[in-house]
């Protein structure tokens, strides 16, 4: 009996209180006009809270709040915050709980924003994963570099097109001078 005191005090403990997440939802939605995007993301918020609580989130989209999935894909309430991913190459343990998302099925890989299989894994060039067609430039522009099907990078002597100028964008490439 004892035990099932203990269980329950420790449920009450993990269980999320929802009113500061209602509260924010009903100000975000009065201040926004009834925005449904502000409206699913409290449900997000919420429903992550409870995750990272360990307490039991259950599943809450609906039509209003719908999640499209990519090919070889589909919804969970529960999808693994490390999944298995083409751009990560060790068994690194993962710190953060689960999240509501989607998850690439079974014999699938994540690849960017989509799910393939491990031989369609594009490269991991260094320090930095590519997906296959994908093309990044050496600091300075000098070398353009592609991943190829074969999961190899295949870099070649290049330079910015003239009217060009080698920039850094999150990414180093050339972009046109009265853009910048």
């Amino acid at each position: 009996m004892a035990e099932m005191e203990h269980l329950g005090k420790v449920k009450a403990l993990l269980s999320v209180d929802p009113e500061p997440f209602f509260h924010n939802c009903v100000i975000d939605l009065c201040m926004s006009n009834g925005n449904e995007e502000l409206f699913c993301g409290s449900l997000r918020e919420y429903t992550f809270a409870c995750q990272e609580a360990v307490a039991e989130a259950k599943t809450w989209r609906g039509e209003k709040c719908s999640l499209s999935c990519p090919e070889h894909s589909h919804y969970n309430i529960c999808v693994s915050a490390c999944p298995e991913s083409c751009g990560i190459l060790s068994d690194i343990p993962c710190p953060w709980a689960c999240y509501d998302g989607c998850q690439c099925e079974s014999g699938y890989m994540q690849s960017g924003n989509g799910c393939v299989k491990a031989e369609q894994c594009g490269c991991f060039y260094l320090g930095h994963y590519y997906e296959i067609g994908e093309l990044s430039w050496d600091e300075g522009c000098s070398e353009r570099c592609n991943c190829s099907a074969t999961a190899t990078m295949r870099c070649d002597p290049a330079s910015c097109p003239e009217g060009e100028s080698c920039t850094l964008n999150n990414t180093w490439g050339c972009a046109r001078e009265d853009k910048m």
